[in-house]
């Protein structure tokens, strides 16, 4: 792990407070360590959820139909172009 040197600050009421550090109590852990353990599995969970597409069985021939099918010739010449950003 690198070294540590990057900070978040949040602001949070006093329940909010109260929960995070009885939490933290619980685990047997300080406020910063559960905090980065909970944010970081969360944030994966997250970033793990928007990386995927999930099909249903009912739709999963439609959905491979779909693929399957030829690209417009717009969206070739649409691909084709240098974005505005780059």
């Amino acid at each position: 792990m690198g070294t540590k040197t990057a900070r978040l600050d949040l602001r949070l009421t006093d329940e909010q407070r109260h929960t995070i550090e009885r939490a933290s109590e619980l685990a047997g852990t300080s406020i910063t360590g559960w905090s980065v353990s909970t944010l970081m599995a969360k944030a994966h969970h997250d970033i793990a959820e928007n990386q995927r597409t999930i099909v249903a069985d009912e739709h999963w021939d439609a959905f491979v139909a779909t693929l399957d099918e030829p690209v417009d010739p717009r969206l070739n010449d649409l691909l084709g172009r240098t974005p505005v950003w780059a």
